[in-house]
């Protein structure tokens, strides 16, 4: 007797890759690896990188989660393995390391005891016996690697789906992403989450169509990974059970008793695979951690954040925000493909339940966060954009044509954005793309290293620095002005000379709009830079503009400086006007008056 066919499974399965599909797949990763590899030895430590890899270097020290309050482990762990084997110190007789435990018996960690672990963050990083450049590149180059292997696992998951070609066409489009770049070469939760989700849908639908404990375990690794990874793959799960009741109630996934008894164990795996990871990243004891990060991370979204979108500003969040991001910032072949697939004739009931379990959870995470009064980037919906490559490959993969216009106009786009993909957007946000969303969408402090090489080859003397990004002043490779540099630690009183030979204004991307200075210098308060050509654009997100004999933007700053109430600077500005201009006049076009 003929052996029954597991429930679900397809009339026709595809056939496996074959030895030179899975090598065009390995190429795709290594190259996107080494792209990765190369922009993380230039860029600077983003805003939020010292958090996972100061986490995850003292998890490895310590075994002590104090550090967690709203992160889960899993890219802690992988970003901060290096860095013992690197000869890393590490001071838990810290004060603040000591400290950073508070907030365990607080009603909530918001209240400024979290302070305590960003300052003991960037200590660790910044003055440890290894250098910070070395603790970073390590940090980052692990978890680039455990990002390209994820790669391979899409490719692996979707060829099984929807066959090699599609796969390969799915790797392709991953690797050339320049959101999921961005992200992906940083140490950071953004891209693992995206990558881990993918696997996880994919590994689900796997499961839906052929139900066996292998699967089941595949797909419960994967959820588990993402759900270490960001608290955002919590949506999988809503996801999951809309995608299973649809399945049901279409027919799409037999009812009968054999098949939901195969499905049932197949969960069952999955469940025993995921708790089997939990246990491991929160050694065996800990797990009351993760419900804790949950909890905080829930506490701190009620509070709400700036949010910039096309000139507005709400602590509320936009509606339409990850829309306009999405929008914006994906790449053509992202867009049109994806409407191309769907806008195809000829649908049958198993095509129309695969692109609906694939889209599902995208549409539940943006809807989600869209909600959220915390929207600062592309970044949190970046799962979406990996999900949205998966019709973008069924679309390339069914007209080749048009998935080599897409494909080509994507890779000359990312390769030639090389290294600053943070600052891609797309052609419809225009040339200054920065003007119609800022923050993680294209500066998060990433360019400090390329200002601190101007600097320095500029022959500037003297910088005059409203930066973006967390770092200590004492991790910044030049004296500099502080003109409020957001998430800047430490002394900030210097000032610059009376008569520098060259001095030069640097002004970061989200302080340019003034997100996040609105309050202490009033709306767009680096307006009157409009009217001025930048010496130098870093990175995308560094604008850097040569005031040496600039007498009106000297009578600009001072004026910034005084509504602040920042005295010395104020007159320090204003002497810097009257020396470049005796008559007073480019004083007193702004003040009213000659001097403040």
């Amino acid at each position: 007797m003929a052996r029954k066919k597991a429930a679900g499974v397809p009339d026709q399965r595809p056939a496996p890759p074959t030895r030179g599909q899975w090598a065009g797949a390995v190429l795709l990763a290594l190259i996107f690896a080494a792209r990765l590899l190369h922009g993380a030895a230039l860029k600077a430590p983003a805003y939020d990188e010292a958090l996972y890899l100061v986490y995850g270097h003292s998890l490895w020290q310590t075994g002590d989660f104090r550090l967690s309050i709203d992160k889960p482990p899993l890219v802690p762990w992988v970003a901060g393995a290096p860095a013992r084997p690197l000869g890393a110190s590490f001071d838990a007789e810290d004060e603040d390391w000591r400290k950073a435990d508070l907030w365990l018996r607080a009603d909530s960690p918001w209240n400024g005891l979290q302070d305590h672990r960003w300052r003991f963050f960037l200590k660790d990083l910044h003055r440890n016996q290894v250098s910070s450049r070395r603790l970073l590149f390590a940090g980052r180059a692990a978890l680039i690697l455990m990002n390209a292997a994820a790669v391979l696992g899409a490719f692996a998951l979707a060829s099984r789906l929807f066959g090699a070609r599609a796969g390969l066409w799915l790797a392709f489009f991953l690797s050339v992403s320049p959101n999921l770049l961005a992200y992906a070469g940083l140490v950071g939760e953004d891209a693992p989450v995206a990558l881990f989700a993918l696997l996880s849908v994919l590994a689900f639908l796997w499961t839906l169509e052929a139900p066996s404990p292998g699967r089941g375990a595949a797909l419960g690794a994967a959820t588990a990974a993402a759900l270490l990874s960001k608290h955002s793959a919590l949506t999988l799960g809503p996801s999951f059970i809309a995608v299973l009741a649809l399945g049901l109630f279409s027919g799409s996934v037999p009812r009968d008793r054999d098949s939901l008894r195969r499905l049932g164990l197949a969960y069952a795996a999955g469940a025993a695979a995921a708790a089997a990871l939990f246990l491991a990243a929160y050694l065996g004891t800990d797990l009351r951690f993760y419900f804790l990060s949950v909890k905080n991370t829930l506490a701190y979204q009620t509070r709400g954040q700036a949010a910039y979108l096309f000139g507005a500003v709400s602590n509320t969040g936009f509606r339409h925000y990850y829309l306009a991001c999405l929008l914006l910032k994906l790449s053509p072949a992202l867009l049109i493909l994806p409407a191309v697939w769907l806008a195809r004739r000829g649908w049958t009931r198993r095509e129309a339940f695969r692109t609906a379990a694939i889209l599902i959870p995208a549409v539940v995470l943006t809807a989600i966060a869209s909600a959220n009064k915390i929207q600062i980037g592309l970044r949190y919906v970046l799962p979406a954009v990996a999900l949205l490559a998966v019709p973008a490959a069924l679309a390339a993969e069914r007209r080749p044509w048009l998935g080599a216009v897409f494909g080509l106009w994507t890779a000359l786009a990312s390769f030639g954005r090389h290294p600053d993909y943070l600052a891609y957007f797309n052609p419809l946000a225009g040339r200054e793309g920065w003007r119609r969303l800022s923050d993680a969408n294209v500066d998060w402090g990433q360019d400090l290293r390329g200002l601190e090489d101007y600097v320095r080859t500029s022959g500037a003397d003297e910088v005059i620095l409203s930066y973006y990004g967390a770092t200590l002043v004492s991790a910044v490779r030049f004296p500099f002005q502080d003109l409020w540099s957001f998430g800047v630690w430490g002394e900030k009183t210097h000032l610059g000379a009376p008569e520098p030979k060259k001095e030069l204004l640097a002004v970061s991307a989200t302080n340019r709009v003034g997100l996040y200075l609105r309050r202490i210098l009033g709306p767009e308060p680096f307006a009157w830079l409009d009217g001025r050509t930048p010496v130098a654009v870093l990175g995308g997100s560094i604008f850097v503009y040569d005031v040496t004999s600039d007498a009106d933007a000297h009578a600009r700053l001072a004026k910034l400086y005084a509504a602040a109430g920042a005295e010395a600077h104020a007159r320090r500005e204003a002497a810097r006007a009257m020396r470049i201009d005796p008559s007073g006049a480019a004083l007193a076009a702004v003040f009213g008056r000659p001097r403040p």
